[in-house]
């Protein structure tokens, strides 16, 4: 099995070994209802199965909570919680694999059992004495450490790679005027013979034949180094080629804007504080160059759904299908991302990798892909829109009675600021009953309600007279006094009365602000605007956000509405809403063509071309245009409409962002350079945007990434962010192997020149001074001779600069810093210059969590570890394994210097009692290598 979420077990090696070969404990699991976890196929160092194996993946539920604790048939102690499954392991680290699925099972008699797919198996040890390692390749910095590592000439085969690609760049200079299927064609042809050159390795050819997931990580190395090569060209081309769509569909979800998480039948409140970390996980897809780094940002979107308010991806709740589609149609509407159909042609079109692999990382990036795919066809279809143009719907009321006022605003007890009519919750009733009609387009019934002419119900009359009644009867002396106070205070209550309307009027307002001439545009209510404006009813009347009638006809893209605010009503055009948008804004925004036209021609008819370029130009509160709406979204019309009336392709926003910069449309950004002033535009080809590079994947971003990151930087040296310095790095760890302590020194900037670091410390206590800007360490040109004699010379201030020198912490993909290998070759006067440097002493190697003082005690190097240890390097300190320096040193037994290692850690105070992953103390080490002198060393701590 290779975790196929509908794979079927039988083919799994170590289910069908139980089941064949272990008949007895399989029924015995059956019948008593116990948990059988299996293993991914390929997760199992070897085909050899043991009794072992099978009794630490049978679960036995608890009594007291059979949902999520359980015990192994070897007496381990199991918890699963959030699809984890977690084996306490004594005093070591708990073994924890992921649950892929969960399945339900019945054998020929009917008994039901219940099975678990995980990413690993549950026996720690079983995986370490094979060296079996499971990867894991989910970003481009591992893609490289994977060819670096494992490879015998990973320099040569990056080399090579490069070289493939600026041939193939070279030789395609227009790939972005390609159609898709000649551009997929060329990339894959450029993946295949990149994944040749890597697999031409011999090193690595024979580990790819024993290892199928490592065949499927160098597949997926070799893809991803490729398109991060050509994925500025690539992704122009992809988006070209998908503009039209991509516009169509910025079209529709433009106008879903308001759209609720509540409208799309998501009721759960325990998402709610999920969704912006998810949308900002989402927002990032654009920034990735290659199918790894998207889906990556597919991977982190999906999890930050279940994390909950914090964020913590660890925790949180399970997310079904059910709600997870309808979330995703929620991300891509708020994401406000120009070219999702580019995004999804990219994943669909140039994932080759995923054509051969057919492991669990293909099946769940198959998933999340499709999941993606019909989010965006549900947004794409239009249903979520009801009617299909925006005219349509004075005919039809196909939205639901909930309107976008009550999906904008939560507070619904907000009075109406300019509702003057009385009569307490009856008034009220009626007024809510008004705009519920005007949304309807019942024009009869609205005149009738404001003519005052439908009748209340008679409860709502008898509520009204009765409460009124009671209010005077109160007042009364008594109540059958005929005073002349009290007549007078009744025949006052009857006028009244006889005055009282509880009925609505054309400047009634709801509690958000907007009248029934907003409701009316809202919903493109043609024959109402005109009875309303008729009526009296203000064409530029402002709701609780700033915008006008005006407004809402724009944004709706209600063409015929809008034409009679501005022939009838005479609205203001320019008019700004809170955010500082005009009408002209909102329908270029929402790319309704008719009314950028409409309110762009009345404008210049009505007050001359230069009132018309100023609403062109017209900036809102961020600093856009209309023209960085239509440029954004890909309304070449609406764009071109501009253009032609004035509209300016360099103006910047707040951001200094021109509309050129957010244009992802091919023909939009041919207008836009047409339009550009030749001063201001550098000429390119059309179709070249001037969008930002996709961000170098080296790590996945996000929150919880961000943590891992700052955790493991406690731990790990500094890595490399390019191939460029990854070649010095691994010029600098051979200099410090050899003992080149000038030439490492040169490419760590430690030759202590004014502003540099310090250099490294002299025997005879003082600190070494080298020259800081030589050409190399044995340049002898005239420059590099003046400056280390001392004397001046033309070209020795600053002439010529050194080349940027290397972190003193900085590592290659194993996590071997300076340090460490100065420690493990005995490079003592290398190892005092680093620590006089400031480099750090307890930095972890990736594979096994080595510190510098662990291998200088594995190689007994005395003279490493006492300047180690006096540096202040942790004694105590244990590896992967658990070992300590001590148990290294015990290891040593035999060799000259073993007792001399042991002496002078114990001088230090280590941890001489402390257990490893075995449950040895170094004592234990000490008598399986019977060395009587470090017996009795030990004994004579433990006696003291």
């Amino acid at each position: 099995m290779e975790c196929n979420y509908d794979e079927d077990l039988n083919e799994n090696l170590f289910f069908r070994t139980l089941q064949n070969e272990n008949e007895e404990l399989f029924h015995k699991s059956t019948s008593e209802g116990w948990v059988i976890c299996v293993p991914r196929a390929g997760s199992f160092p070897s085909n050899t199965l043991t009794h072992d194996d099978f009794f630490s993946h049978i679960l036995i539920p608890s009594d007291e909570l059979p949902e999520s604790h359980f015990r192994t048939l070897n007496d381990k102690e199991v918890t699963v919680c959030n699809r984890v499954v977690t084996v306490e392991s004594g005093m070591s680290k708990p073994v924890v694999s992921r649950v892929l699925f969960e399945e339900t099972y019945y054998t020929d008699d009917l008994l039901k059992y219940r099975v678990l797919c995980l990413e690993n198996p549950l026996e720690r040890q079983k995986i370490a004495d094979s060296g079996c390692e499971i990867l894991m390749v989910r970003t481009l910095r591992d893609c490289i450490d994977l060819i670096w590592t494992k490879s015998s000439g990973g320099r040569e085969l990056l080399e090579k790679m490069d070289e493939a690609v600026k041939s193939f760049l070279d030789s395609n200079p227009d790939m972005e005027k390609r159609p898709l299927p000649e551009l997929r064609s060329l990339v894959k042809g450029l993946y295949q013979h990149c994944t040749a050159i890597v697999l031409g390795d011999i090193k690595l050819r024979s580990l790819t034949a024993l290892d199928k997931r490592l065949l499927d990580g160098v597949r997926t190395a070799a893809e991803t180094y490729v398109l991060h090569g050509v994925h500025s060209q690539l992704l122009r081309g992809v988006t070209n080629a998908t503009s039209v769509e991509d516009s169509r569909l910025n079209k529709t979800a433009r106008n879903l804007s308001e759209l609720q998480l509540r409208d799309l039948g998501v009721s759960r409140s325990d998402l709610l504080g999920s969704i912006p970390i998810a949308r900002r996980e989402l927002a990032r897809i654009d920034g990735y160059g290659t199918v790894l780094g998207k889906v990556g940002c597919l991977r982190r979107t999906v999890a930050a759904i279940g994390s909950g308010d914090d964020g913590d991806y660890g925790s949180g709740t399970v997310v079904a299908a059910d709600d997870l589609l309808p979330v995703l149609v929620f991300l891509v509407i708020k994401t406000g991302l120009p070219n999702w159909i580019a995004q999804l042609t990219f994943l669909r079109n140039f994932s080759f990798a995923n054509e051969a692999i057919t492991s669990s990382q293909a099946d769940e990036s198959s998933f999340l892909v499709t999941s993606l795919e019909a989010a965006i066809e549900h947004v794409r279809s239009g249903v979520l829109l009801g009617a299909p143009e925006p005219e349509a719907l004075q005919q039809e009321y196909s939205w639901k009675k909930v309107d976008y006022e009550e999906k904008e605003y939560d507070d619904d007890s907000i009075e109406s600021p300019t509702e003057s009519v009385r009569g307490g919750s009856v008034g009220k009733d009626i007024l809510a009953e008004f705009f519920d009609q005007v949304r309807l387009g019942n024009v009869e019934k609205v005149e009738l309600l404001l003519d005052g002419k439908i009748d209340l119900e008679e409860e709502d009359r008898s509520d009204l007279v009765s409460s009124d009644t009671e209010a005077i009867i109160q007042q009364l002396c008594h109540p059958l006094c005929s005073c002349d106070a009290c007549e007078r205070l009744i025949l006052e209550h009857r006028q009244q009365s006889v005055d009282l309307k509880p009925y609505p009027t054309v400047l009634s307002a709801d509690g958000r602000g907007l009248t029934a001439l907003h409701h009316a545009c809202r919903h493109g209510r043609t024959v109402l605007v005109d009875v309303l404006l008729r009526r009296g009813a203000s064409p530029d009347a402002s709701d609780a956000r700033g915008a006008t009638p005006l407004h809402h006809a724009a944004a709706r893209g209600h063409q015929a509405a809008l034409l009679l605010l501005l022939l009838q009503g005479k609205a203001r055009v320019g008019a700004a809403d809170g955010a500082g948008n005009t009408p002209l804004h909102l329908a270029a925004d929402g790319g309704h063509e008719g009314c950028a036209k409409a309110l762009l021609y009345y404008a210049e008819h009505s007050g001359g071309a230069g009132v018309a370029r100023g609403h062109a130009r017209a900036a809102n509160a961020a600093g856009d245009t209309p023209l960085h709406h239509a440029a954004r979204w890909g309304y070449e019309s609406i764009v071109a409409i501009l253009l032609e009336h004035g509209a300016q392709p360099d103006a910047q926003n707040a951001r200094r962002v021109t509309p050129m910069d957010v244009a992802h449309n091919p023909q939009v950004s041919a207008l836009l350079l047409k339009a550009s002033p030749a001063p201001e535009w550098p000429p390119s080809p059309p179709g070249t945007t001037l969008r930002p590079p996709p961000v170098l994947d080296f790590q996945d971003a996000g929150p919880a990434a961000g943590r891992k990151a700052s955790k493991d930087a406690r731990r790990l040296g500094v890595r490399p962010e390019s191939t460029e310095d990854m070649r010095r790095v691994e010029k600098l760890l051979r200099a410090v192997a050899h003992g080149d302590v000038r030439l490492a020194c040169y490419y760590l900037g430690l030759e202590g020149s004014p502003g540099g670091r310090q250099g490294p410390t002299t025997r005879s206590g003082g600190t070494a001074k080298w020259p800081r800007r030589l050409c190399h360490p044995l340049c002898a040109c005239e420059a590099c001779r003046a400056s280390v004699e001392g004397r001046p010379s033309s070209e020795a201030d600053g002439t010529k600069a050194a080349a940027k020198s290397l972190e003193v912490d900085v590592c290659d993909a194993d996590g071997i810093t300076p340090l460490h290998a100065a420690a493990s070759h005995g490079r003592v006067e290398m190892v005092k210059a680093l620590v006089s440097a400031g480099a750090s002493l307890d930095l972890r190697t990736r594979s096994g969590a080595a510190t510098p003082l662990h291998l200088a005690c594995r190689r007994g190097r005395v003279g490493v570890a006492r300047a180690l240890l006096e540096a202040g390097a942790d004694a105590c300190a244990a590896d992967a394994a658990g070992d300590t320096a001590l148990h290294h040193c015990c290891r040593l037994a035999g060799d000259s210097g073993a007792v001399a290692m042991v002496e002078l850690l114990l001088e230090h105070n280590p941890r001489w009692n402390v257990r490893n992953a075995e449950g040895k103390t170094p004592l234990d080490v000490a008598e399986e290598k019977m060395s009587l002198r470090l017996v009795k060393l030990l004994e004579g701590k433990l006696i003291t």
